[in-house]
């Protein structure tokens, strides 16, 4: 379709395609956080954790129909991003590894920095520490 087309009657919106993801969301459980930050292209339903720096969030992700876990930076000002940018990297560069959690995306520069990640239910890593 081109700049000058008009859409087809068939042909789904965005807002039909986020109307769809969210029903099938709601089907699987999902109740979204009022208080949680926004962020385009997910929906945020349970803080998982918090640090000083972040919060670590169970988020639908409308595009893949898939739970996620987010990381939200909410103290930017006191990130180091240049060592934040390593640890991208890094994860990016073991994405197969078994034993690592698959880094998917990434915003820094936003009105909300943020870092998505492939969501485990298996509990969380404190549990295994204490």
């Amino acid at each position: 379709m081109t700049t000058n087309d008009k859409p087809q009657k068939n042909e789904p919106s965005i807002t039909d395609a986020q109307a769809a993801s969210r029903a099938f969301a709601v089907s699987k459980g999902f109740t979204e956080d009022p208080s949680a930050p926004k962020i385009p292209g997910y929906s945020l339903s349970q803080l998982l954790g918090r640090s000083v720096f972040a919060e670590v969030w169970k988020a639908w992700q409308v595009r893949s129909l898939k739970w996620v876990a987010i990381k939200v930076f909410i103290r930017r000002e006191e990130v180091d991003w240049t060592l934040m940018q390593r640890e991208i990297e890094r994860l990016v560069r073991m994405d197969k590894h078994p034993r690592i959690v698959r880094f998917l995306e990434t915003e820094l520069n936003g009105p909300a920095a943020y870092s998505v990640m492939e969501l485990m239910d298996t509990g969380s890593l404190k549990q295994y520490t204490e």
